[in-house]
């Protein structure tokens, strides 16, 4: 699949494992970047879903990629070489994968997570989350209220604190006047803390979590209203790391 844009689905082994050493690896601590071959594996079984931009030398210097948890798809591991910044090369990875996740994978909700500014600062090779959350407020994210927090790869593995778990599409069934459908949300959240750290959690985190969703409808926010939502802040071992095996 190519867009009109020059986006283009990663299909080889070899553009993927290139694109992972020169753009994702400079671009994530090392515990938020799963490893190439569980990323692979993943994109070889059809759950995940990765797309990639070419800069002006030909050469693959941005990436995106969608994971399907039907009916919700989560945007992952944006990513733009640093040469590339400020060409508009992040919105259009961002529009093509929104797009790409309504229409081939049928979501009902489009999601993606960012740091929230009220709880992280920036950093000299990772970034600005003040900037970035407001490069996801231009493309339209709404905030869920729910104190979310990035789970661990892998059993016993750090989590990220105080994530925001944005909504950048989500279908008018799914829509209410208060926010969006909330069970939908609560089972995605069951099975992607499952797949990722290996089995559910009962730590105050994980409760906090699934309490939020667990509802009729969790309410959306402006992305810049960051500070009303709930955040997944962590307190002790058990809730800082992903539950042991």
């Amino acid at each position: 699949m190519t867009d009109p844009h020059g986006i283009e689905r990663l299909h080889a082994r070899a553009d993927f494992d290139d694109i992972y050493e020169r753009v994702l690896v400079p671009s994530f601590p090392a515990h938020e970047l799963e490893q190439p071959e569980s990323l692979w594996q993943q994109i070889a079984a059809g759950g995940l879903h990765a797309f990639a931009a070419r800069g002006a030398g030909g050469r693959f210097d941005s990436v995106v990629m969608v994971a399907d948890h039907a009916p919700v798809a989560l945007v992952l591991y944006l990513a733009i070489d640093p040469t590339g910044r400020g060409s508009g090369t992040g919105s259009r990875l961002i529009r093509f994968a929104t797009d790409f996740a309504a229409r081939d994978l049928r979501a009902d909700y489009v999601l993606a997570e960012v740091e929230s500014p009220a709880r992280h600062g920036p950093h000299p090779t990772y970034g600005d989350p003040r900037a970035r959350l407001r490069f996801y407020a231009r493309q339209g994210m709404r905030l869920l209220d729910a104190p979310y927090f990035q789970p661990g790869i892998g059993p016993g593995a750090p989590r990220v604190p105080a994530l925001l778990l944005g909504l950048l599409a989500a279908k008018d069934a799914v829509r209410t006047d208060a926010g969006v459908l909330a069970p939908p949300l609560a089972a995605f959240m069951r099975s992607y803390l499952v797949a990722s750290e290996g089995r559910l959690g009962d730590d105050g985190a994980t409760v906090r979590l699934l309490a939020a969703l667990d509802r009729p409808v969790v309410r959306t926010l402006p992305a810049n209203d960051y500070r009303e939502v709930a955040h997944g802040d962590l307190v002790g071992e058990a809730e800082t790391h992903a539950p042991a095996p």
